[in-house]
């Protein structure tokens, strides 16, 4: 049984390699960012705020790309599923990976849960599909920043990150977050 766990800010990421629509067995470890990899991780075909958010993201990849950041938007569904989500949201630039496999989901801290019949879209949902959450890794792999979400609802704004990572870069700012026990003072 595969159990959830916690990436510490400053900690190496686990590897995650998959296929994407751009890249034939992407792998993290091969990216090779000037700073970063933004891995957002998204609901899947059947989710409207996915849509929305991702088509956003589409929209700013150069402005991520100006700042040594490469971008893949990943989801456990299938191949048929993510190329349906690329085509019709209207997606031009931005990598989706598919096949997000549930116990690699656990590994990364990831919520995962049971579909039901039909989304607001009227899609029918994945029997397991993972929900949003965002990874900044460094060019050394290491986590700079994660946002882990149990619901679809109230996404960082793709202009703060945009700000953050430039702030990020600019300040040579470290990650934050990274205690992982107390010790008396």
């Amino acid at each position: 049984m595969t159990k959830k766990q916690l990436i510490f800010p400053g900690s190496k990421t686990p590897d995650l390699q998959l296929n994407s629509l751009k890249i034939e067995n992407w792998s993290l470890s091969t990216s090779r960012p000037d700073n970063f990899t933004l891995i957002i991780i998204y609901r899947g075909l059947h989710c409207p705020i996915c849509r929305d958010y991702l088509k956003e993201f589409d929209e700013k990849i150069d402005k991520f790309n100006e700042l040594g950041t490469n971008l893949i938007a990943i989801s456990t569904d299938d191949y048929k599923r993510a190329l349906q989500s690329f085509n019709e949201w209207g997606l031009e630039s931005i990598n989706i990976g598919y096949n997000l496999s549930p116990e690699k989901a656990l590994e990364w801290g990831l919520f995962l849960s049971r579909g039901i019949p039909n989304s607001s879209l009227k899609i029918a949902e994945p029997k397991i599909f993972v929900e949003p959450a965002l990874f900044l890794v460094d060019y050394d792999l290491k986590l700079y920043f994660s946002n882990i979400q149990s619901m679809p609802f109230t996404r960082p704004p793709v202009s703060q990150l945009l700000t953050g990572i430039k702030f990020a870069i600019d300040k040579d700012y470290p990650p934050r977050g990274t205690l992982k026990y107390l010790k008396k003072i």
